[in-house]
């Protein structure tokens, strides 16, 4: 049985995240992203899921060394074309098997949950090992937390030419968000389901120190706002050790 992630990103689907962020959002957001982290040029950055790289890319104007590493071959030829120079590997994100190579890995909206937990410790492990001592994972998701207040059951927005329709359900046993998705264009309509695994937040600081980071920064944004219950979650862990490698 295949899993959710490798039908899910096609079609409408694809149309509908490409025009998901503005040009203006995606700028703002890799600002934030280099305020939180100090990234500087020259540093090295792995963007882990990377999607068309409209983050990643931009870091690489800002001069620094990115690679994006995802799943969903159309978004990785979408980066490759608006940035050449960069690096975009079709990887998935639970086997990151390079070394101490970078000062940052990124992990954005919402990309963390894609798997069982043996999984996604596996990509926490990766990202541990991936970074130099003293270097920076941030995570921006949904955790448990975040629903408190803001919990819908079915939602819907349009995202460029296509509305997209989500009706969810949340197993609170298994923390798991199992969605059914309806994406209808000019008549077309296309069903997508996934299944995303919320951790709570002491659970998620608990994997993170079993992947060898510590010293867990928790926001309530990438503006790096104070977090509160019901505001979607930004961690910032520092891989344990000092310096750069």
């Amino acid at each position: 049985m295949s899993h959710w992630t490798e039908d899910f990103f096609g079609g409408l689907w694809l149309e509908a995240q490409r025009s998901r962020f503005s040009g203006a959002e995606s700028d703002l957001q890799a600002e934030q992203v280099c305020t939180l982290l100090g990234l500087e040029p020259g540093m090295r950055v792995l963007d882990a899921p990377c999607g068309d790289g409209r983050i990643g890319r931009r870091l690489h104007d800002r001069g620094m060394f990115v690679t994006g590493i995802d799943i969903a071959e159309p978004l990785l030829a979408d980066a490759r074309a608006a940035c050449p120079e960069a690096v975009w590997r079709h990887q998935d994100m639970r086997t990151l098997d390079v070394e101490g190579a970078h000062e940052a890995v990124l992990n954005l909206w919402g990309s963390i949950g894609f798997f069982d937990q043996a999984g996604d410790q596996a990509f926490l492990d990766g990202a541990a090992r991936s970074l130099v001592p003293g270097g920076k994972l941030l995570i921006e998701a949904n955790a448990v937390e975040s629903l408190s207040g803001r919990w819908q059951n079915l939602t819907g927005m349009r995202m460029g030419e296509v509305w997209v329709m989500e009706e969810r359900h949340f197993e609170p046993l298994t923390g798991v968000v199992s969605s059914a998705w309806t994406m209808m264009k000019g008549g077309v309509e296309e069903e997508r389901e996934s299944h995303i695994r919320l951790y709570s937040l002491p659970t998620l600081h608990q994997m993170l120190e079993k992947a060898g980071f510590a010293h867990v920064g928790l926001f309530g944004g990438l503006d790096g706002q104070e977090f509160a219950l019901g505001k979607r979650m930004v961690l910032v862990a520092t891989r344990q050790g000092l310096g750069r490698g």
